[in-house]
């Protein structure tokens, strides 16, 4: 889910991004979005926490991999020389997400957490795999899943394949294949590549500002944070010719997170 391509030091500034914290809390503020974009109102810690500690075993488990696989993109040296603590710990969360999931939140859960691992997999199947925007649009569609699944676990009328059918989950996976893409690139993207960049995060804005004025008042929120996350993107994009190496790749998804904030503070249901 992390398409990371550059090396991090070891500042304090990058601790956040380096044990995967940023990504868990990028997904808990677009959980929560969804949520209140289905005014669910009955959302518990839960199925949050479930939400926040597998997105952060998927990514700490792909770095983890890397390192031991002796891969040498990214900041794997990094995770080499810390796999005695890493291991354990990893084995430690994914024994206690488990352990929520089956005697805390319910193993219904599961149901809506098959569609994220089926993209997850998809996007490592042989042969396909060496096609970089593919396996991108796979971890996309994967993440804005399992975003959207505790909130459609507690809609109690929506079923696990009525996510496939949501226009704004399919429109969040779009925007953050775009910011996946640009991640993978090892240097800020130009020439024809950067003009369909801009092309697609134009057509993006387009969609999401006419589905805001055309759909009804409830199902605007999600359309105008949708707008402001694809505002966030281009501004990303922009910095990056700015920012030092290590600096814009850990401060991505710390402003990925920001819309969905902003989204969550501004549209949260009264009885939250």
């Amino acid at each position: 889910m992390n398409a990371d391509a550059s090396p991090m030091s070891h500042r304090l500034f990058h601790l956040v991004s380096l044990w995967g914290l940023d990504v868990a809390f990028a997904a808990l503020c677009w959980g929560m979005l969804v949520a209140a974009h289905l005014r669910v109102t009955m959302l518990t810690v839960g199925p949050l926490l479930v939400l926040v500690s597998s997105v952060w075993l998927v990514v700490m488990g792909a770095r983890i991999c890397a390192a031991i696989l002796g891969r040498s993109e990214g900041g794997v040296a990094i995770y080499r020389r810390h796999l005695m603590p890493l291991v354990p710990l990893w084995v430690a969360v994914f024994a206690a997400t488990l352990w929520l999931l089956c005697y805390h939140v319910g193993q219904s859960l599961l149901f809506y957490g098959i569609l994220p691992f089926l993209f997850l997999g998809a996007g490592g199947a042989p042969l396909l795999r060496r096609m970089k925007d593919y396996t991108l649009l796979c971890s996309a569609l994967a993440f804005a899943m399992a975003c959207a699944a505790p909130a459609y676990y507690y809609s109690f009328s929506l079923s696990p394949l009525q996510v496939l059918q949501s226009k704004p989950v399919l429109l969040l996976a779009g925007v953050f294949f775009l910011f996946f893409a640009e991640r993978w690139r090892s240097s800020p993207a130009v020439g024809v590549t950067a003009v369909a960049q801009t092309v697609c995060l134009a057509a993006l804005f387009v969609v999401c500002v006419y589905s805001a004025c055309n759909e009804p008042s409830f199902m605007r929120v999600f359309y105008v944070t949708l707008c402001m996350s694809v505002a966030v993107v281009q501004g990303l994009f922009r910095l990056r010719p700015r920012l030092s190496v290590s600096r814009w790749y850990a401060l991505g998804w710390g402003v990925m997170a920001f819309p969905a904030m902003l989204g969550c503070w501004i549209y949260a249901p009264e009885a939250w």
